[in-house]
């Protein structure tokens, strides 16, 4: 992707956006891992945050979702398989 003035200008003044077709989340562990998988975008929030917003159908509802209502000790290291890649 080439960054041209008008992406330079949406991305200064917080109006970035860019859509997809198909977005995957793959959660970084190696033994079944979580993936999420749809069409989506990544945007920038009005504070000039990069967000992302993913339309995903659910396969195995209690798996998928229980992994976003662990809550993190303050000051302890983050494990891998709490991380996810990107395509």
């Amino acid at each position: 992707m080439n960054i041209d003035e008008k992406i330079l200008n949406q991305i200064i003044s917080n109006e970035f956006e860019i859509d997809f077709i198909e977005i995957t989340l793959t959660q970084q562990t190696d033994k079944d891992p979580i993936i999420y998988s749809g069409s989506g975008s990544i945007y920038q929030s009005k504070d000039g945050v990069l967000e992302l917003k993913m339309y995903h159908k659910f396969k195995n509802l209690a798996k998928e979702t229980a992994h976003g209502f662990q809550h993190y000790e303050p000051g302890k290291i983050i494990s891998e398989e709490n991380y996810f890649t990107l395509e």
